[in-house]
């Protein structure tokens, strides 16, 4: 399990998962979340595949927003996230 930052393109491949699940609220704001902090985002991987997801996005020293916590179904319930450090 690998935790990194995400990058332009894995952000469109979360949001593609955040559609698959019905989520629509904000879709349309992550430019604007990535304008705003794009160091907020991280991607977990497991041999070089993207599973997990979530966005912390500082706002200001006073003020952020965690988001997109989404993990792939197959990888759900098996300690992914935990183990990747997405627990922060």
């Amino acid at each position: 399990m690998n935790l990194r930052s995400a990058e332009p393109q894995d952000l469109v491949r979360v949001l593609d998962w955040a559609r698959a699940e019905g989520w629509n609220p904000g879709l349309d704001d992550a430019s604007a979340f990535w304008g705003a902090d794009g160091d907020g985002f991280f991607v977990a991987e497991v041999e070089d595949q993207i599973v997990a997801a979530i966005s912390v996005v500082n706002h200001d020293a006073d003020f952020a927003f965690l988001g997109l916590y989404l993990c792939l179904p197959a990888f759900r319930g098996a300690g992914s996230a935990m183990r990747s450090g997405l627990r922060r």
